[in-house]
């Protein structure tokens, strides 16, 4: 369960990764959109006022989806020596990724907290299985057939 777990949670950090980039992309490009417009054309709309204002809400999103992000790879990492840190770091990291950018982080936030959880169970399940094999009786050991030495 430790590989599922750090396998699911790199694929989805590197896809938030991936897909947070690009959120940072469109709204650096959406920032600075207006400044394309001829200053004397007249819109329907004040697209040049809030044109920016979108797209500096889109960079501050993207960039805490991007930190969830490298987070989340982080988390991936330390899931296979220390379950129980990664397990609650791959689920904080897929919850905030949610939160930040919801359509985007959708399919990358689900894999980590699935990662995650499947961490944080993995633990309980290994205590389990080293309760029931306690309980088992020990085997007699086995008698060897004896053999005389050559002389």
């Amino acid at each position: 369960m430790r590989n599922t777990s750090s396998i699911l949670g790199l694929i989805g950090g590197i896809l938030g990764l991936v897909l947070s980039a690009l959120t940072l992309m469109v709204g650096i490009a959406v920032h600075f959109l207006p400044r394309l417009f001829p200053p004397n054309i007249n819109l329907p709309l004040p697209v040049d006022r809030y044109l920016p204002i979108f797209g500096a809400f889109m960079v501050g999103r993207g960039s805490i989806a991007l930190a969830s992000a490298i987070a989340g790879i982080i988390a991936a990492v330390i899931v296979n020596r220390r379950n129980r840190t990664g397990g609650i770091l791959l689920i904080i990291s897929g919850i905030i990724g949610l939160v930040s950018l919801l359509i985007v982080f959708l399919v990358p936030g689900v894999l980590l907290i699935i990662g995650g959880v499947l961490a944080l169970t993995e633990r309980q399940e290994r205590k389990n299985n080293h309760f029931v094999h306690e309980n088992k009786p020990s085997s007699p050991p086995m008698e060897l057939p004896y053999r005389e030495p050559k002389e």
